[in-house]
């Protein structure tokens, strides 16, 4: 494996690509999953209309900590609306 970085390093200037691909920060990965599943999230409502945030989980096949990390995303986007019901919470697109 020493090999494999050591080549790509070496060669930084004939392969950027490659290398800048290595280095990237593990917080730069989370917030490119968190931006798909807020996709995700977003593909279901259009397709379903207003759900709970159960069904929702259950179309969308995420982790309840993702699919509140997607919501977050798309709420601070102004993209969902949120309605507190009783015991549940109903999501929409606005």
């Amino acid at each position: 494996m020493r090999s494999f970085f050591y080549h790509f390093n070496r060669n930084e200037n004939k392969y950027p690509y490659l290398c800048a691909r290595l280095t990237i920060k593990p917080e730069v990965i989370m917030v490119e999953k968190i931006g798909m599943n807020a996709g995700k999230v977003w593909t279901v409502l259009d397709e379903f209309g207003r759900l709970n945030v159960k069904d929702l989980k259950k179309e969308s096949k995420l982790t309840e900590k993702d699919l509140y990390a997607a919501l977050g995303w798309l709420a601070r986007e102004g993209k969902v609306n949120l309605e507190p019901e009783e015991k549940e919470t109903f999501v929409s697109l606005i």
